[in-house]
């Protein structure tokens, strides 16, 4: 919490709103999430959030109906996206979810085993576009290895009503789709992926308007998704309006069926780190990348220590010692996530660990602040 607190002094006025998290308790991956525990991780920073079904191997309408109930008993905290699955009258069921409540429609390729430009939602991208809604797409490979971020483009030129939330940092795409955004304005890409990397890469390319925050909830928190997020972005050189839009406004006005605003072009490439940094980013990764799988951290976790071990006077000393206390809290926890648990208890501190040394101009706590925060871990 410290390292997000201090994020947020810069920009006290920000009103999150995650673009993508889940909720329920049968998906076949292991991961899962109730609502009390999503709205307990959001309540943690004061974020609402945009809710859909993990994968329900017997179907999506009690599922739906949940998320639509709960995100209306919320006082606002939360608001549904209804899963659609090609196989089951698609159309007819994103009308009757749109009337119950939910504000828009999620499509997962890969885990119903279709296509973007399967025939079957050619009347629910038209719904969509005739209502403005929003439609979020999985993003990554689909059946058969096709490009969602491919087939998603072809959408929303097809259909300019509907807005097409590209999930998981466009990560197929971002070689390319910076070049066709600026006669899309209905695409926008949300920033749901662990590596740091993606992220900065997104933000260098893609016009500020155009990325929303989200967190992935059970994959993530809303507390590492914002932290991630939010380093990025300043390391990128978004200003305080940019910033304002990407964690919730723009997502907002989606929500609410209103023009997208323009809050300008893409920054261009981050500045780069000092070699040492990168170093202890990359030696990180490799660990985290372990962690996540449920391994062991190895022995980089020792080097990537060894190398915070910088003089009082080195360029971004504080950096490096809010490296080594994340390092040290990792170290000391013994107790998996119950949100993550095929994750080593740890991964997200040393996620951000790592994220601290690829962001170096974006603000750290004081270093009192961040010795006794790692004491209580």
């Amino acid at each position: 919490m410290p390292w997000f607190e201090r994020l947020r002094e810069d920009v006290p006025d920000l009103e999150l709103f995650d673009a993508h998290t889940h909720t329920g308790l049968h998906d076949p991956g292991g991961f899962n999430a109730t609502i009390q525990e999503l709205v307990a991780a959001l309540e943690l920073i004061d974020s609402r959030a945009l809710v859909f079904p993990l994968r329900e191997p017997n179907g999506y309408d009690k599922s739906n109906a949940r998320v639509v109930d709960w995100a209306e008993g919320s006082n606002g905290r939360l608001n549904a996206l209804a899963r659609i699955d090609p196989d089951d009258d698609p159309a007819a069921k994103a009308q009757y979810w749109i009337e119950r409540g939910a504000v828009g429609l999620k499509l997962h390729t890969s885990s119903e085993g279709f296509v973007l430009s399967d025939g079957r939602l050619d009347d629910v991208f038209a719904f969509a576009s005739e209502n403005r809604l929003p439609i979020m797409a999985h993003t990554g490979t689909g059946r058969g290895g096709d490009a969602a971020s491919d087939e998603a483009v072809r959408r929303a030129a097809e259909h300019p009503g509907a807005r097409l939330i590209l999930a998981h940092a466009a990560i197929d795409g971002q070689a390319w789709l910076w070049e066709v955004l600026p006669d899309l304005p209905n695409v926008f890409i949300d920033t749901s992926w662990w590596g740091p990397a993606s992220i900065l890469s997104l933000m260098s390319m893609v016009p500020p308007g155009r990325v929303l925050y989200a967190s992935d909830v059970p994959f993530a928190s809303p507390t590492q998704g914002a932290i991630v997020t939010l380093r990025c972005a300043l390391q990128a050189g978004y200003d305080h309006e940019q910033l304002r839009s990407m964690m919730g406004g723009q997502l907002q006005r989606l929500v609410d069926r209103e023009e997208p605003l323009d809050v300008g072009p893409p920054p261009g490439a981050a500045e780069a780190a000092h070699p040492l940094l990168e170093r202890i980013y990359v030696v990180l990764l490799t660990v985290v990348e372990a962690m996540m799988r449920g391994g062991d951290p190895g022995q980089n976790l020792r080097f990537a220590r060894l190398a915070c071990d910088v003089p009082d006077a080195f360029p971004d000393y504080e950096i490096y010692k809010s490296i080594e206390a994340l390092i040290d809290a990792a170290e000391s926890a013994d107790e998996r996530d119950a949100l993550r648990p095929l994750r080593t208890a740890g991964f997200d501190l040393l996620l951000v660990a790592a994220l601290l040394a690829r962001t170096p101009s974006a603000p750290v706590p004081a270093l009192g602040q961040v010795d006794a925060s790692a004491a209580r871990r």
